[in-house]
Parts: C-alpha cells; sequence; structure tokens
C-alpha cells in the first residue's frame, strides 16, 4: 500500500540527494535518459554513505578491502523528468543479509514532489582481493542497522 504523498516507503528515507537535470543527462526527447537515473541512484548511496556513516567508497575499497557489487537491480520509471528539473533521490536500507544489502531509491520531482521512479538495488559483500562473498562486516551492519526500514 503506497505511502501519503505518493511516497512508496512509509519509513522515512535515510539520505535525500538533490540533482539538477542537465543537458548531458538528456535523450534526444529532452527527458532524463533512463540509464542516466542508475547514476543519480549510485551518486545518492555514495553521498549517503559518506555523510551519514562517515565511510567513502575509496576506504571501503582501499583500506578495508571490501567491495560491494551490485546483484540485482530493478526500477521502474513512472513519470519523465525534463532538462533542466530539479529532483531529490530518497535512499532507503530495505534490508541486511548474511553476504546482501538491498538499497531502495525513489525519485521525487521538485518542487511538487511527484514520485517518478523506483528502484531495488541488492549488492553483496565480496573481498575485494578474492572477489569471495562474505558476510556483511560488523562494522558495516551496526553502521547501517539505524536505517534499515522495519520489517511489515
Amino acid at each position: 500500500m503506497p505511502a501519503p504523498d505518493g511516497l512508496q516507503s512509509a519509513f522515512m528515507a535515510a539520505f535525500k540527494y538533490r540533482f539538477r537535470v542537465k543537458f548531458d543527462n538528456v535523450d534526444y526527447a529532452r527527458v532524463l535518459y533512463f540509464p542516466r537515473q542508475i547514476d543519480f541512484f549510485i551518486e545518492a548511496l555514495e553521498e549517503f554513505c559518506l555523510s551519514r556513516l562517515g565511510l567513502s567508497f575509496r576506504r571501503m575499497l582501499d583500506v578495508d578491502r571490501i567491495a560491494m557489487p551490485t546483484v540485482h537491480f530493478e526500477a521502474d520509471y513512472r513519470r519523465p523528468l525534463q532538462f533542466e528539473e530539479e529532483a531529490e533521490v530518497h535512499v532507503f536500507i530495505r534490508k541486511i543479509g548474511e553476504k546482501s544489502i538491498t538499497f531502495g531509491y525513489e525519485t521525487h520531482r521538485l518542487p511538487d514532489h511527484e514520485l517518478t521512479s523506483t528502484a531495488t538495488q541488492i549488492v553483496a559483500t565480496v573481498d575485494f582481493d578474492t572477489w569471495n562473498t562474505i558476510p556483511v562486516p560488523a562494522r558495516y551492519r551496526e553502521m547501517l542497522s539505524p536505517y534499515v526500514e522495519p520489517a511489515m
């Protein structure tokens, strides 16, 4: 059941990331080219990790030697975003599994907050040197746990 105001999730977003649709983001129809939306989801996730968790992707890879490759991604596009429109990506932590993390995303056009797209991304936690899956490190689980949506 959708949440109020067109939000897909009744749970508050862990993080919100604003962007403006620039000329190099649009296709011939002057709307956001759909693969670029995925880039904005990843930018939002990277900013969430850095600003809320104090964890840069560089530290994750170079110091902690942890990689989180995407193993599943799905998106639904509801409304186009046009050249020079502003929007906001809401980042959600849907689930922390044994060896994976599920992130959710919603994009809302500004200023009316109309929902324009939703997505789910599942990442695996892997040892950067061997590329073998590993349990989600306890430190990461502790950092992310306060942001996990409650089970419904």
